[in-house]
């Protein structure tokens, strides 16, 4: 559950490792029914990217679409960083938006999501690299003779280790739904992770609470999985996950729950959308000090990084908590502003955490089994 639930795999960092296990440790008493989490009620756009927007837009912020910024422009000097422009691709055309006296420069760097493709129930998507939509371009120029940028390479050269593929259901027939409430006890949106722990593809699922979308139809219904081991063959359809098309993704799972009997049903009123993602787990891979750049590099006087690729110590990446610290630190640093950046859960300190802890693992075979397998893959 440790490894489904945070999406570790055995070649990642054991830094990373190490602080997702303080920083969740208070996690592991009700780790495997995952009783801890919070869920939105709709999926996260609906939920919070699309009202945070739109109070934005409020506010009088600008939202530039089909802009990729493509290059930033430095003040000339030795001892400084000040980015005076941004240059930029707009529908096809090259624009720069000058940065003024006063101004601050906040860029993310890198991209989970950059490369993402998706298939049908016919067609196999397409694993892409760091060429493919530009994300990681910008963060490799601007990083080119300037270590105090880090090293984006580091993390998009290696799309083996860094990429795994989900897919997304769409039920129109109740029958998979019901079937998945009986078998494992749990209602829509109330359970935890399905984690099918002896399957090739090291397969999970998860029933959302329903509907999922905005202005989803009453008789439709949905779920998402997603495999860390997408390169390996699975136990029914013998092709590896990334060679297989979304119904064959289905088929799958289906002979995993041994719904053999509705198969053809399910088959028939289902569409099953697989993805590749290149670089979800990018910012687990492996690294040295300074791969990483601070939110604010040495010498900044408006420009700070931010997103998944900097470095917050004792922080966990792949979390939103990552993302919001790194601005709070950019924004209060460079407005002056008498705030102190949200302080960082360190549950490791705490001795009843610790006790709790022990407790779980000495009561729980299965925790007691993972934590002994992932003993093995760190030695």
């Amino acid at each position: 559950m440790w490894t489904t639930t945070f999406a570790f795999e055995p070649w990642h960092s054991a830094v990373e490792f190490k602080r997702y296990l303080h920083r969740f440790m208070h996690e592991l008493p009700r780790l495997n029914d995952m009783s801890g989490v919070r869920r939105t009620a709709y999926n996260q756009y609906d939920s919070m990217l699309l009202p945070m927007t739109k109070w934005l837009e409020s506010q009088g912020v600008n939202f530039e679409l089909n802009c990729s910024v493509t290059d930033l422009e430095f003040k000339p000097s030795e001892t400084e960083t000040t980015v005076t422009a941004f240059s930029c691709v707009q529908n096809g055309k090259e624009t720069r938006i000058e940065i003024g006296e006063g101004d601050f420069a906040f860029v993310t760097i890198g991209s989970l999501t950059a490369g993402t493709s998706l298939g049908s129930m016919t067609t196999v998507p397409k694993i892409n690299d760091k060429h493919v939509g530009g994300a990681w371009a910008l963060w490799e120029k601007i990083a080119t003779g300037r270590s105090e940028f880090g090293h984006p390479h580091v993390f998009d050269d290696r799309v083996e280790e860094s990429m795994w593929e989900s897919f997304t259901v769409t039920l129109k027939d109740p029958t998979m739904v019901k079937k998945i409430v009986e078998y494992s006890g749990n209602k829509p949106g109330t359970g935890a992770l399905m984690t099918f722990k002896e399957s090739g593809w090291f397969m999970s699922i998860v029933l959302h609470n329903q509907p999922h979308f905005l202005n989803q139809p009453d008789h439709v219904q949905t779920l998402w999985g997603y495999a860390l081991f997408p390169y390996e063959k699975g136990d029914f359809i013998k092709k590896r996950m990334v060679d297989c098309s979304g119904e064959e993704i289905l088929t799958e799972l289906l002979y995993h729950l041994n719904f053999k009997e509705d198969m053809k049903k399910i088959l028939k009123t289902s569409i099953c959308i697989p993805c590749i993602l290149p670089f979800t787990t990018a910012q687990f891979l492996t690294r040295a000090k300074g791969d990483r750049p601070a939110t604010i590099p040495e010498g900044s006087t408006n420009l700070a990084l931010l997103g998944q690729f900097c470095e917050i110590a004792d922080d966990v990446v792949f979390t939103m908590d990552y993302s919001v610290r790194g601005a709070q630190i950019a924004v209060y640093q460079f407005l002056n502003l008498d705030k102190k950046v949200t302080p960082i859960y360190k549950g490791q300190h705490d001795a009843r955490v610790l006790y709790n802890s022990a407790v779980s693992m000495l009561k729980d075979d299965n925790l007691r089994e993972e934590l002994a397998a992932i003993k093995s893959l760190l030695k």
